[in-house]
């Protein structure tokens, strides 16, 4: 059977797996740990481009507003930003599609203030994603110590959104 196999593979692993893959034609599912919550890293970028979206379609903002690079927003990591001069003014629409294109994590953080954790959250609870959470700006000396602090999901949460 597939899960004796997939079993098998995860057992040499050193860590925990988390899978599910859902047939879009025929609604079938298989999981593996679906349910089990993990860091979440990058994959917090996409609730809160799904939050990004639902206050752009209630009129909250434009995705050609635009939004200015500071200094204090500069984080390591992924993508282009964390090398561009502070001052750089660009629409909210280029900071989402590099956020999503190149996982750049300046481009992250400085989309968290605009939507704002508490909203990000109050999207997921209202769509019904309790296993997705997105709690903090990316900061790489804190998730050092915690990998946790950033997010977490479950891959279940992950396949719905």
């Amino acid at each position: 059977m597939l899960i004796d196999t997939i079993e098998e593979i995860c057992g040499g692993f050193n860590g925990r797996i988390g899978l599910i893959t859902h047939n879009l034609q025929t609604g079938e599912e298989f999981a593996y740990n679906a349910d089990d919550t993990f860091p979440a890293a990058s994959t917090v970028k996409l609730p809160l481009l799904a939050a990004l979206m639902q206050q752009v379609i209630d009129g909250e903002y434009s995705l050609d507003d635009p939004l200015m690079l500071r200094r204090a927003d500069i984080v390591g990591g992924s993508g282009v930003t964390q090398f561009l001069t502070p001052g750089l003014t660009m629409p909210i629409c280029d900071w989402a599609f590099l956020m999503m294109s190149v996982s750049d994590n300046t481009a992250t953080n400085i989309l968290i203030d605009q939507v704002g954790l508490d909203n990000v959250a109050g999207w997921l609870e209202a769509h019904n994603f309790p296993g997705i959470a997105l709690r903090h700006k990316i900061d790489f000396a804190v998730l050092d110590q915690d990998v946790n602090h950033l997010g977490t999901a479950t891959p279940r949460g992950l396949n719905r959104l």
